[in-house]
């Protein structure tokens, strides 16, 4: 039996087996069952992330683009930090039904919403979010209230770590 209180195993025999050349069976990691130094980050699932959002992931892909993820409390802390990013001259961008989806401004910086791939495809696009293109960085704006109501949590934090 693991205690991850105090980070060893306890019984001689953890998985039940007896006999054989190894009584002991290790865990995949014990290392990462315990944070000993406190190094870890705390969840950010009931932390306050203010209204601009924690960045949660920047990286460089080979092409040069910057990728910058960000989770924000909701829906409408992400559209006005987007908002303000996009400045006083943006516009509203439409779809072809007339619904109002996304903001653009005079230099081609974008958010964008509605684009159907919530739940769809793989990686992260599958999770609740906004996508952002400013300043030369792309990225998604999560949305944390909607990843916890749809039970995505558990699977978010994971993709994140």
């Amino acid at each position: 039996f693991y205690d991850p209180d105090i980070g060893k195993f306890i019984s001689g025999d953890p998985i039940g087996l007896a006999g054989g050349i190894n009584l002991y069976q290790y865990a995949p990691n014990p290392l990462s069952w315990l944070d000993p130094l406190g190094l870890k980050c705390g969840s950010l699932k009931n932390k306050d992330l203010g209204k601009n959002g924690v960045e949660i992931e920047r990286l460089t892909t080979k092409k040069g683009t910057t990728k910058v993820d960000t989770l924000f409390n909701n829906m409408n802390d992400a559209k006005n930090w987007a908002a303000n990013q996009l400045g006083l001259g943006k516009t509203r961008i439409y779809d072809s039904n007339g619904k109002w989806i996304g903001w653009q401004n005079k230099a081609g910086d974008s958010v964008y919403w509605g684009h159907g791939d919530w739940g769809q495809g793989v990686g992260k696009s599958t999770f609740p979010h906004l996508n952002v293109n400013i300043n030369g960085e792309k990225g998604h704006l999560f949305l944390r209230d909607k990843i916890i109501n749809r039970g995505q949590w558990d699977d978010f934090e994971k993709f994140f770590e």
